[in-house]
C-alpha cells in the first residue's frame, strides 16, 4: 500500500469527489443512485448506459471494459503498483491539484490498461474515490481483498 498516496487522497473532502464531476454526470449518477441505492451498481450501470449511447467506429460494437478490471487497476494504483509510480509521483507533486484533476489523472493512468478512454471511466473513478475515501482506502482495499477471496 502506498501510505503517502492514501494520505494525499484522504485529505480531500469526501463529498467533493462526486461534485468534482461535470454537472450532467453528477445528475446522471444521482438519478442512478436514487434508483439503485448502491454505488457499485451505479458504476456497472454507467458502463452499460454510456456504452449503449456510444456510436461505434466501423462495423463492430464498442468494447465495454469490465467493472472488475477497472477496480483491479484502481486497487493497483492505491497500492502503489510499480506500473503507476510515475503517475503517482506526478499526481502528488502538484500540491494545488483539485479533485477533478485527481480523477482525471487516475483515469488517464489506468485507461489504456483497461482498453478504453479516460473520459469514459472517469465517473467510475470518481464514484470509487468517493466510496473508498469515505470508508477509508485501507478498509476499501481490505474489502476488495475479502471479496476476491470469497470468489475463489
Amino acid at each position: 500500500m502506498n501510505e503517502e498516496l492514501v494520505s494525499f487522497l484522504e485529505k480531500y473532502d469526501t463529498e467533493n469527489w462526486l461534485q468534482s464531476m461535470p454537472k450532467y454526470q453528477q445528475n446522471m449518477i444521482a438519478a442512478m443512485y436514487t434508483n439503485l441505492g448502491d454505488y457499485e451498481k451505479v458504476a456497472q450501470e454507467w458502463l452499460c448506459v454510456t456504452n449503449k449511447n456510444t456510436a461505434p467506429f466501423g462495423s463492430s460494437s464498442p468494447r465495454m471494459p469490465q467493472l472488475e478490471k477497472i477496480l483491479d487497476e484502481l486497487e493497483a494504483f492505491f497500492r502503489g503498483d510499480p506500473k503507476y509510480q510515475s503517475e503517482i509521483r506526478s499526481l502528488m507533486a502538484d500540491q494545488n491539484i483539485v479533485q477533478y484533476g485527481i480523477v482525471s489523472a487516475i483515469s488517464q493512468a489506468i485507461a489504456s490498461t483497461v482498453g478504453t478512454a479516460s473520459v469514459f471511466i472517469s465517473p467510475i473513478i470518481g464514484i470509487f474515490l468517493f466510496t473508498a475515501v469515505k470508508m477509508g482506502i485501507n478498509a476499501w482495499l481490505k474489502a476488495r481483498e475479502e471479496k476476491r477471496n470469497h470468489k475463489t
